[in-house]
């Protein structure tokens, strides 16, 4: 009715707030997209709202929608003419914030339409990075081709699974040849570490074991310790910590 009978702007931008966090240079159409409007957009659409329009962090409607997983407003958006591998000002793509929502059928939707799987972010992670809490769309990435690689913090999937204790993809990423023995190797002791160091779920038990497991590795696959020089530590009187020794 306000559009018909005083013709507004679809294309004003303003701030709204989602969650406590505030979203700078937004229209219409992606307060709709982000909010789960369905009949919103597709009556914003109808009235010419452009489909390209970004926020001031480079975040389209159908970026907002696959962040929320809402399919029928992604597929809407995309048979309009939505482009599916915009970046944000970070350069994280629609994929990345599905892969990181655990949307899996936003996810196997955006790979059917054969969106650009290789795009690093900011950080140098690729959508696989962001797939620690599922192993379903872990599997998926890996299945279309998507291979691990180390971030701007030298980490794999691999090794962020085995920080969070997601031990089914640190198993997968075994049990399919996903990582090198020593890769495999430091995940285990890493996921040893963090039921050590986490207080809410801190387990001696399962430190214990794992590390057992990673030094029985180390040992049949014959999988030295590396030995590197560490710089002095001032509040160690400018001591250096003992080195594991190297054969």
């Amino acid at each position: 009715m306000l559009l018909d009978k005083y013709r507004l702007d679809v294309e004003q931008t303003g701030v709204v707030e989602i969650d406590s966090d505030l979203y700078y240079d937004v229209t219409a159409l992606w307060i709709a997209a982000a909010g789960d409007h369905v009949d919103l957009v597709k009556l914003l659409v109808e009235y010419g709202s452009q489909l390209e329009h970004a926020n001031r962090y480079k975040s389209t409607s159908l970026r907002a929608a696959c962040y929320n997983g809402n399919l029928i407003i992604i597929k809407f958006l995309v048979e309009h003419g939505a482009q599916i591998d915009p970046q944000k000002s970070n350069n994280s793509t629609c994929l990345m914030a599905a892969v990181y929502k655990g949307h899996f059928t936003v996810v196997e939707y955006l790979l059917s339409l054969h969106c650009e799987l290789h795009i690093l972010d900011r950080w140098q992670k690729t959508a696989l990075h962001y797939a620690a809490d599922s192993l379903p769309i872990t599997k998926l990435l890996v299945d279309h081709g998507l291979q691990p690689n180390k971030d701007h913090n030298n980490m794999t999937l691999l090794m962020i699974a085995a920080d969070q204790r997601k031990v089914s993809i640190v198993v997968y990423f075994v049990d399919n040849n996903l990582c090198t023995t020593k890769e495999h190797i430091e995940a285990i002791e890493l996921l040893s570490t963090s039921y050590l160091i986490d207080n809410e779920h801190y387990s001696l038990t399962k430190g214990y074991d794992y590390m057992k497991m990673a030094m029985e590795l180390r040992h049949s696959e014959s999988v030295s310790k590396e030995r590197t020089l560490l710089p002095p530590v001032e509040a160690y009187e400018n001591r250096c910590e003992c080195q594991p020794w190297r054969n």
